[in-house]
């Protein structure tokens, strides 16, 4: 008994440690969708509001095309390497792009460089967040209790709703601080700011780590080439594994990361309404990625995926154009918090599933490659495609079909990976 109490602190501290980089990652993600409309002035200004706000978006959308580059050259070397090494080296860029964005000066004072730097930035997030969340997950499922890979894989996406959540509490006290001329000028920087005076603290935290018991009993560490070569050879499952995250990739970035401007410049709800709501919605993620990473191990992956995903396809548009016909803080409470259960629910047991079916010895850059391509062809261009399908159809309620189309993609894959014999499944998932 003793030695078992002693444990869980230790276990506790582990998660907590390996996710610290996530939280930087999601941090300014989140700020950077929120503060979407002070970017666009300060680095594409433009004469129409809309155009430079798309370009913003595209920017953010830009990052994500290198994620499948990250997931290969930085997901091999965690898988040759080691997860310790791997999640020190790819925080280390990912602080890089954070700094660029926060100390870039604007336009109007450098030009053209300053949308380039930008991007430069961007792209270096973009590089290093393909195999984040994927060594993360990896390491999270292979020092987990047996029975309980659902519950510990879904602390990885449970720390990115902690950074929202802060990012949405400094956001609403600077709204309520400093006025809207202030922010717009120069305050939306302060976010950035504080995202790297954070950078230290978890770069040592990280440094902690200890590598995981199972890859230091791994005998064979592949090479490169023969990581690409087993990559090549299971193209299906990478294929299958992005179609299932498109759903939780498209939904996360509906409901958080555009959202608040949404909410600011679609609805006209005012900015501190919006931190509000945004906040509400990690609170809600935080909560229920756990309970049901937990429930998938008690009742599958499988079922929950299928149900989750109907859901999805059958109330996404319906709540939101009943949002935009009934327009009110209250109402977009119920909607976002709605999205957020969908997306928590389908989330929790989609990255475990992920993470079972993998090859072992390509664990780590077959689930990154996976989810980077769906986030780089789907999720990261959530923003600017719901931007679109405003514009085209003068639909406010347009995004609700693009995550229902999203979740059409996640139950076509559920049924392709799941097709096969329930046993063999299950013997996957308890392969170290």
């Amino acid at each position: 008994m003793p030695s078992s109490n002693a444990k869980q602190p230790s276990r506790l501290a582990t998660v907590l440690r390996v996710t610290s980089g996530n939280f930087l990652e999601m941090f300014d993600f989140f700020l950077y969708g929120f503060y979407a409309p002070y970017i666009a002035s300060t680095f594409f200004p433009s004469g129409d509001d809309t155009a430079s706000l798309m370009l913003t978006f595209a920017t953010f959308g830009a990052g994500f095309l290198m994620r499948p580059v990250g997931a290969v050259i930085l997901g091999s070397y965690i898988d040759r390497i080691g997860r310790r090494k791997g999640l020190v080296l790819t925080l280390a860029i990912m602080a890089l792009g954070t700094v660029l964005i926060a100390f870039v000066p604007g336009y109007a004072s450098i030009g053209l460089l300053a949308p380039a730097l930008v991007l430069i930035g961007r792209l270096l997030q973009g590089f290093s967040a393909g195999v984040e969340m994927g060594g993360v997950s990896v390491y999270l499922s292979e020092m987990a209790t047996p029975g309980r890979k659902g519950f510990y894989v879904s602390w990885q996406s449970a720390s990115q709703q902690a950074a929202i959540m802060a990012a949405a509490l400094i956001g609403y006290g600077l709204s309520r601080i400093l006025t809207p001329e202030q922010i717009h000028d120069w305050a939306w920087r302060i976010p950035f700011f504080i995202g790297c005076l954070i950078v230290p603290v978890i770069f040592v935290i990280r440094r902690s780590l200890e590598e995981t018991a199972e890859f230091q009993h791994r005998r064979h560490r592949p090479t490169f080439r023969e990581i690409v070569r087993s990559i090549a050879a299971n193209w299906r499952l990478v294929l299958a594994g992005m179609m299932m995250v498109v759903m939780t990739t498209v939904s996360f970035y509906l409901i958080t990361v555009y959202a608040p401007t949404y909410g600011k410049s679609v609805l006209k709800l005012d900015a501190g309404q919006s931190l509000l709501l945004t906040f509400c919605v990690g609170l809600s993620n935080f909560i229920w990625l756990p309970v049901m990473g937990a429930l998938s191990d008690k009742v599958g992956r499988r079922p929950l995926l299928i149900a989750f995903t109907i859901l999805a396809m059958l109330t996404a548009y319906p709540v939101l154009n009943w949002l935009v016909h009934d327009v009110s803080f209250g109402t977009m409470l119920v909607a976002e918090l709605w999205l957020s259960f969908l997306y928590a629910s389908y989330n929790a047991a989609a990255l475990v599933a992920l993470t079972e079916v993998m090859p072992p010895e390509v664990r780590t850059v077959g689930f990154s490659l996976a989810y980077s391509l769906a986030t780089a062809l789907f999720g990261g261009f959530t923003p600017l495609v719901s931007t679109w399908l405003i514009d085209l159809t003068d639909d406010r309620a347009a995004p609700g079909l693009w995550m229902a189309a999203a979740a059409l993609c996640g139950l076509l894959s559920v049924l392709m990976v799941y097709r096969r014999d329930p046993a063999t499944v299950r013997m996957l998932a308890d392969t170290p």
